[in-house]
């Protein structure tokens, strides 16, 4: 945050309009990883239900090798994806604010 310290204003401002669009990118990114994680815990459950239907077998998931599909594998990315754009909106706000404290001073 020292580089913007040494702006000018107008650079200022181009870096705040910069931090507000960058926040609002990774909120949408946020968004669209909340509704594939809700698709792919629904698809998962169904398949789930599915074969314990199928096959009249009750118990984990395991006896089945779903621990390791491709469904639970993306589900268990999409997670990691969501926790990584939390940090990385946090950091985005941080830096808005630094921003806009050094436009006010």
């Amino acid at each position: 945050m020292d580089k913007l310290s040494g702006l000018g204003i107008d650079k200022l401002e181009e870096a705040k309009r910069k931090a507000v669009s960058h926040c609002l990118n990774l909120e949408c990114k946020k968004e669209q990883l909340h509704i594939l994680i809700k698709k792919l815990s629904t698809i998962s459950g169904q398949r789930l239900d599915l074969l314990y239907k199928s096959q009249g077998i009750r118990g984990s998931s395991n006896g089945f090798g779903l621990r390791k599909s491709s469904i639970s594998d993306e589900l268990k990315f999409a997670e990691e994806s969501r926790n990584v754009i939390d940090v990385e909106i946090k950091n985005a706000k941080y830096q808005l604010k630094v921003i806009e404290n050094l436009i006010k001073k």
